[in-house]
């Protein structure tokens, strides 16, 4: 009884297996849904080819114009504010360097002087260092100061020296001299203007002035002291 069923059973499937060339009944359903997901994933990744070739599009691309004039603007807003405090600070760092330049003249002036036994120094150079002209130390170039300071120029200023003699002797002394500190580009290297002479008092004059300094002194040079 159960081989008659079996192959009954058998028989019975055989021409639904092979009806019209459709070997599986559920065949067709699965084929589809196969298909369809098929095209939906290739379709994501065709989405994906083509955002990744825009983006890389776009990064070949570079900065577009207004990207660029906004950096541009960002800059120049910086510089307008930084330029200005830059130059005010060194202005600043240069009149404190014209002070000090300044004293360093007034301090040698007085090693000179107790030195050689003629005064103080006829001209800068004469405090400065040796040279092809002046090949040992002396009272020509005593080397009290820098080869810069001696020249006459220095971070940004110009030092005017003043003295009744150029070239002291022990019985025509130099008893008395004056230097003038000055910006080389008023408003640009410094305002300020500063004067020292034998009496070693330093005067500084914020508005600029230049009247007042001679051999003899600092004498009526408008300016407060330090």
């Amino acid at each position: 009884m159960r081989i008659l069923n079996t192959q009954t059973t058998r028989a019975q499937l055989k021409p639904m297996n092979r009806s019209k060339g459709n070997p599986h009944p559920e065949g067709g359903s699965l084929r589809e849904c196969y298909k369809s997901n098929n095209f939906e994933y290739d379709q994501n990744q065709k989405g994906k080819k083509e955002s990744m070739r825009k983006n890389k599009a776009r990064k070949d691309q570079g900065f577009s114009l207004i990207e660029l004039l906004i950096v541009v603007a960002i800059i120049l807003i910086i510089a307008a504010i930084a330029v200005p405090n830059l130059l005010k600070s060194k202005m600043a760092a240069n009149e404190a360097s014209a002070a000090a330049s300044s004293r360093t003249v007034a301090t040698s002036n007085v090693t000179y002087t107790s030195t050689y036994n003629i005064g103080y120094a006829g001209s800068l150079a004469q405090l400065g260092p040796t040279s092809g002209a002046c090949a040992a130390v002396s009272s020509a170039c005593a080397d009290l100061i820098d080869s810069v300071l001696s020249a006459g120029t220095k971070s940004g200023y110009s030092f005017n020296y003043s003295a009744p003699a150029a070239a002291p002797t022990t019985t025509a002394p130099n008893n008395t001299f004056a230097v003038l500190a000055t910006p080389l580009t008023a408003g640009t290297t410094g305002h300020s203007t500063f004067c020292i002479d034998q009496t070693n008092v330093l005067k500084k004059d914020p508005t600029g002035t230049t009247a007042g300094p001679a051999a003899g002194g600092c004498l009526t040079f408008i300016g407060t002291s330090l």
